[in-house]
């Protein structure tokens, strides 16, 4: 029986020390987030933090009935009740900070040393507790679990700030804001060690504040999260009587040749096919780059790449954000009096000021249910979860596509009858990774695999890009069935849009483009994601317009660009062409014809660690049948796109005609096109951790 009463005790002990820290890591890595920035809580939030919670205070019972066994070795056996209670509590304390150094630990103990030290300074200060709980000393203030806790979390957090952006001011700040930390929870453990942990009723005293702290942290989760925008905007110029309606909508991550709209096997995109059977579908669509930044960048200004300068590059490795001065359509609009609008499920376009000008933005981002931070105890707990049931959906770190769709129908509904005509901008992500399409688009093309949840796609980039390693048939056929059930869900819900615009009898009088920002490798060449080389997997994209007014179908064969579109808007709505755009307007179809077409690469320091030779800038220009693409490391690579649409024979030869014409017409673009500002502000570390959490940086 007494064996039974210890065991107790120590489970008791445990289940407090350890549903401590699920409160103050919710704190940390929920609430603060939540309160800071610009998120919303997923579907899935609360049903995992009830199972968070609950494996917590499991995990404490266990470890605190082991600790009660060796609580006799820190102590002689007729030690006093409390003694032998406090005791206990400082056992239990340390299952948690040892769990939390084995976590960091299991990414190698060179990734984050300053937190492991902090763990052995921890654990060296509650054994000292241990062998004299009721000694009252300087070091007696970490046997409390919230402080213990707290200086856990609060290291890895501040680890995390630190490693973004580093300066010596900023390391010295935040140095001095631990040691201030510190010596805060000391001032205040002395004062309330003996009232909260040695006065009368401490158990009780314990439970009701962790039970008020709770409920607070609870509540105050439902007030964070950020409320749907309102379409009101201030007054502006009032639109002539011809300005039509816009639909611009962009497939984030889509790439063409996995469309069946474009001859796909897989029927991915269905209502893109009708949709181009009462508009123009582009069958040489090419973007501007191989990342978001850029693309959107040149959409929204008819701007190549170099000469807008939004891009990443040694010198800005962590993204440049488009500058003030440009002039962009939603600014264009804006002032012609139109309500501009831009709901957004990729954090990029807010965070590098790519929608400048749009007077409603809605780009609230769901908080990740499994959290980002690497360092927290629910990552491993999540991987033992998904032992048991499958958790993939606490990877999604994006807005669904049908909260895309909703948002832009509730915007709609509140403009629609006001009289001033409307731009609507919309980014789906479905098809990013990590791949997550809803049932039953996740089924739609089976062979989903289970153990591809995001930490493990994440790994393999590296080791590939290295030539480590080549992807397994499973991996593969996951992730390609995964990217095409989300073309498949994204083009589904563009199809419910479109729908209620015709129920709205708005459909027929707007000018709607579908198109994409940039492709996707999907294992091809041994690769993985974006923003890697100039092939056509990563730069060849859908484009659908319909026109205002017509259903006239048509396909056009010529190459096209993102910088067409933004001039090909403006003629639709006979507005002027600002002075130094570079593309040209697609309703002039004969204009297209021999005209060569660009693209660029700005690639990022972290690639030329994985692989010495990788080259950090290439430009590619493709005119008829052939394509070239030059890089800084000194290769060439030309294609025949007719014969060779995979691009696996390199025809570059030393003194070939074809290849040096190509090449002179590449070199006077790239003079022509320079930068007209910089704009090599730094990203803060909320954007650099939105881009950490997309892949774009390490």
């Amino acid at each position: 029986m007494r064996t039974l009463g210890v065991l107790g005790h120590g489970a008791a002990a445990g289940v407090f020390a350890w549903l401590t820290y699920a409160l103050v890591e919710y704190l940390m890595v929920v609430l603060v987030p939540l309160a800071r920035w610009n998120y919303t809580l997923p579907v899935a939030h609360w049903k995992w933090t009830g199972i968070q919670f609950s494996a917590y205070m499991a995990a404490g019972a266990v470890f605190g009935a082991v600790a009660a066994r060796a609580a006799d070795w820190c102590g002689p056996a007729q030690s006093n009740s409390r003694a032998r209670s406090e005791r206990l509590q400082v056992l239990s304390t340390m299952t948690v900070v040892v769990a939390f150094a084995a976590n960091i630990a299991s990414a190698g103990w060179s990734a984050r040393p300053v937190e492991l030290a902090g763990c052995l300074l921890l654990l060296a200060a509650l054994a000292q507790c241990c062998r004299d709980p009721l000694r009252v000393a300087w070091w007696q203030f970490t046997r409390l679990p919230w402080v213990a806790c707290f200086l856990l979390l609060s290291l890895a957090k501040l680890s995390d700030s630190l490693s973004v952006n580093s300066t010596v001011i900023r390391r010295g700040a935040g140095g001095l804001l631990l040691v201030t930390a510190f010596l805060a929870c000391l001032a205040l453990a002395r004062r309330q060690t003996t009232w909260w942990l040695m006065g009368p009723s401490s158990g009780s005293r314990r439970l009701v504040t962790l039970g008020c702290a709770g409920a607070g942290l609870l509540a105050a989760s439902f007030l964070s999260s950020p409320a749907a925008p309102d379409p009101k905007s201030p007054p502006s110029a009032a639109a002539g009587p011809e300005s039509r309606n816009i639909i611009w909508v962009v497939m984030d991550t889509v790439r063409a040749d996995h469309c069946s709209a474009y001859g796909y096997p897989r029927n991915t995109t269905p209502f893109l096919r009708k949709l181009a059977g009462e508009g123009m579908l582009f069958r040489g669509a090419i973007a501007t780059t191989n990342l978001t930044l850029g693309t959107h960048a040149s959409m929204f200004t008819g701007l190549y790449v170099s000469t807008h300068g939004a891009h990443f590059s040694p010198s800005g490795p962590r993204g440049r954000r488009l500058p003030k001065g440009i002039p962009t359509l939603a600014r264009i609009l804006t002032e012609r009096g139109y309500r501009t609008m831009a709901v957004s499920a990729n954090p990029v376009l807010g965070d590098f000021d790519l929608l400048q000008g749009f007077q409603v933005t809605d780009r609230r981002l769901p908080l990740p249910a499994a959290g980002v931070e690497r360092w927290c105890l629910r990552r491993p707990l999540r991987a033992l979860l998904s032992l048991i049931t499958p958790t993939l959906e606490l990877d999604r770190y994006v807005r669904r596509g049908d909260e895309i769709t909703n948002s832009a129908l509730a915007l709609l509904s509140r403009v629609r009858g006001d009289g001033r005509p409307y731009f609507l901008f919309l980014n789906y992500l479905d098809a990013h990774m990590p791949y997550l399409p809803p049932p039953p688009f996740d089924a739609l093309f089976g062979n989903k695999s289970a153990k591809c949840d995001l930490d493990h796609l994440r790994g393999l980039i590296r080791p590939l890009y290295r030539g480590e390693r080549t992807l397994e048939s499973t991996e593969r056929e996951h992730i390609v069935s995964q990217y095409d059930g989300g073309i498949a869900y994204v083009d589904h819900q563009i199809g419910r849009l479109m729908e209620q615009l015709k129920q709205w009898e708005l459909y027929d009088q707007s000018l709607i483009i579908i198109t994409a920002d940039h492709g996707e490798w999907l294992g091809e060449k041994g690769l993985l994601e974006h923003s890697v080389f100039l092939h056509q997997e990563q730069v060849h994209v859908p484009l659908v317009i319909k026109y205002p007014g017509s259903r006239t179908s048509g396909i056009v064969e010529d190459w096209v660009s993102d910088v067409d579109l933004m001039p090909t808007i403006l003629d639709v709505l006979n507005y002027p062409v600002p002075p130094g755009l570079q593309g040209r307007s697609l309703r002039r179809i004969e204009s297209l014809a021999n005209r060569p077409v660009f693209t660029e690469a700005h690639h990022q320091e972290r690639l030329k660690s994985w692989r010495p030779d990788f080259p950090m800038t290439q430009q590619a220009v493709l005119l008829g049948s052939m394509k070239l693409i030059s890089s800084s490391n000194g290769s060439r690579e030309l294609y025949n796109l007719d014969r060779d649409p995979k691009e696996e024979r390199n025809l570059h030869r030393a003194g070939d005609p074809a290849a040096a014409e190509l090449e002179t017409v590449l070199t006077a673009w790239a003079q022509s096109a320079r930068r007209r500002q910089d704009s090599s502000e730094r990203p803060d570390r909320k954007t650099i951790e939105r881009l950490r959490t997309l892949g774009y940086v390490q």
